[in-house]
């Protein structure tokens, strides 16, 4: 195992309940830290990528005070996501996205084969509680299919798919991928 390893079982288990810091093999500290690494910060991008921010900001010929007077998000924000320090919101990231004229998606390099329900929210940079406004479905409703938990109806599941601009199967099957992701999670 090299040091990076350990130094990243050691940050993961400072962030562990100590009952349940036993005698990890391999398999399950992977568990733990994707774990985590998918339930960062609440409002944070699922699968932002730094790198292409930067690369990004690189090829439009842009500062990080250029970007930020051009987006109205702080420098140093900015600068944070850049080097990871800190996950961007949905809202900041399409402001900062749209700044470079690129979408959000450009910026969160997710696979169709792994995408949430969470994820196609985020790459209209709207939140929980914008996306409840426009659609009439309650918070608690786009909460929980964001975390897997119960299915919604199919009439959630229409008026959501057509605010993000997907099928209605493509949003029911990113919510049962999320919801076995959870069940995995749980079963750590």
């Amino acid at each position: 195992m090299n040091s990076g390893s350990l130094e990243r079982r050691s940050s993961i288990a400072s962030m562990w309940p100590a009952e349940r810091a036993w005698d990890c093999d391999d398999e399950c500290w992977y568990r733990i830290a994707t774990a985590i690494e998918e339930n960062v910060s609440r409002g944070a991008v699922r699968r932002f990528s730094p790198s292409r921010l930067r690369q990004a900001r690189a090829r439009a010929k842009l500062t990080l005070e250029d970007l930020a007077l051009l987006s109205g998000v702080e420098k140093s924000t900015i600068g944070h996501w850049e080097t990871g320090h800190t996950q961007p919101s949905a809202e900041s990231l399409i402001r900062v996205a749209h700044s470079l004229r690129l979408e959000v998606a450009d910026l969160v390099p997710v696979p169709v084969d792994d995408l949430r329900p969470v994820d196609f929210r985020n790459r209209l940079g709207l939140t929980q509680e914008q996306v409840s406004i426009r659609t009439g479905t309650a918070v608690g409703t786009i909460g929980s299919l964001e975390r897997g938990g119960r299915r919604p109806s199919d009439r959630s599941l229409l008026l959501l798919a057509t605010e993000y601009g997907v099928e209605s199967d493509s949003l029911s099957t990113a919510w049962q991928r999320e919801r076995n992701a959870r069940l995995r999670r749980l079963a750590v």
